[in-house]
């Protein structure tokens, strides 16, 4: 899905939907339900996968 679709999806704004993606903007928890929701995922799988993700940078090997 594009973040323009998700963003309309969630009723956010793609700058915001983008601003998360980038981590330069915390989504609240209402946010983050509607995020879920367009995407059709429950809000604890959203999370899991976030912090999956985080896991998966903060091993990989650092570049000089």
């Amino acid at each position: 899905m594009s973040k323009q679709g998700l963003a309309e999806k969630a009723g956010l704004h793609q700058t915001y939907i983008g601003m998360i993606e980038r981590k330069m903007s915390n989504p609240s928890l209402d946010t983050a339900f509607a995020i879920a929701e367009a995407l059709a995922l429950p809000l604890a799988q959203l999370i899991a996968e976030a912090e999956a993700e985080r896991k998966r940078h903060d091993e990989a090997p650092k570049r000089n």
